[in-house]
């Protein structure tokens, strides 16, 4: 549990940084999941 905590007593700055790398890396990886499918 101290990393939630610790999660929310960040920056608002830090806490959209992060979520934006977490966005990021599902829509990629998402992306990346859609083309292989199709290419099968």
């Amino acid at each position: 549990m101290p990393k939630i905590f610790g999660f929310y007593e960040m920056p608002s700055r830090v806490k959209i940084f992060i979520i934006g790398i977490v966005a990021l890396v599902v829509l990629a990886s998402s992306v990346v999941y859609v083309q292989a499918y199709h290419r099968v």
